[in-house]
């Protein structure tokens, strides 16, 4: 008599129970299709910035390379000529991204030689292209000195200060939506130009910002990390190249808050619709319970 309520009983439990592990497994399987979206949408994220970052690269590799093209131009211009000196001196007037345009040889004045290491110096003097290290004029300007050889007698370089303020603001006219922004660093790791209005008093200082590390890392030729906390203390998602000649950095970096804004709320949305079709899917499975437990209790 009693082994009938039992069974039903028995068979009601079961049904809850492959009720219940059903709708387990249903949000296990949205919250690992969740994840996966969120991964991938980082990813996708730091590739669109790495890809800017390399434009930029490009674009300032390419500038460097013109002006020295126009520095090599000047010195072929001017090989053999008497009136050298006035000839480069013009030369200004027709590139004016060359300042400072001389030749220099071993009795040059240490006070007219440009900012390279006595190695360069000599290797200048020897017939090779060399170029300083990026600094900052007295006006607040980036540059940087390049030599070449020149036509001639050997011993002999043409040399010239690369005006480098026209980079500078290539590098300030990036935007990445409403608040990412770019920022340039040479081999030592010093910010040289900066999107962010807030770390432009850094290159000038020349005082180290916290992506100034990473940069320094990516020289060495260890990655840099592509998700960190920036200078301005928000959590962004980076992109970073690295030049090889002049040997720089760049980042293209956007906070989180906005890289992810769209796919934070196309994830809230699936996750709500996700929750209504498994609190649907278990309601329609308990009352599909009641509804053959009822049965079964008539019979």
């Amino acid at each position: 008599m009693t082994e009938a309520p039992e069974s039903s009983d028995a068979f009601a439990r079961r049904l809850v129970l492959i009720v219940a592990v059903s709708g387990v497994l249903i949000a296990l399987v949205g919250i690992l299709a969740l994840q996966i979206l969120s991964v991938r949408t980082e990813r996708a994220s730091q590739e669109a910035l790495h890809s800017i970052a390399e434009q930029a690269g490009r674009r300032l590799a390419a500038y460097i390379s013109q002006q020295k093209t126009l520095l090599r131009a000047v010195a072929g211009a001017v090989a053999g000529s008497p009136d050298a000196p006035r000839k480069l001196a013009q030369a200004v007037l027709d590139a004016p991204g060359l300042g400072k345009v001389a030749t220099i040889d071993a009795q040059t004045p240490p006070a007219k030689l440009p900012r390279l290491r006595p190695e360069q110096l000599a290797d200048a003097l020897h017939g090779k292209e060399v170029s300083s290290a990026l600094y900052i004029k007295d006006d607040l300007t980036p540059s940087m000195d390049a030599c070449v050889p020149a036509p001639g007698p050997p011993g002999q370089a043409v040399c010239a200060m690369l005006d480098l303020l026209e980079l500078q603001r290539e590098v300030q006219r990036i935007r990445v939506g409403d608040t990412g922004f770019a920022l340039a660093f040479d081999a030592d790791g010093r910010l040289f130009a900066a999107g962010a209005g807030q770390l432009r008093s850094a290159v000038v200082s020349g005082e180290s910002v916290a992506e100034s590390v990473f940069a320094r890392e990516l020289q060495s030729g260890r990655e840099p990390p592509t998700r960190f906390k920036s200078s301005l203390g928000e959590e962004v998602v980076a992109g970073w190249e690295r030049l090889t000649d002049p040997p720089w950095a760049i980042v293209v970096e956007q906070p989180t808050r906005e890289a992810f804004r769209a796919a934070r709320l196309a994830l809230a949305a699936l996750g709500a619709v996700a929750l209504l079709a498994l609190g649907a899917a278990t309601a329609v499975g308990i009352a599909q319970s009641r509804k053959v437990l009822t049965a079964l209790e008539i019979e």
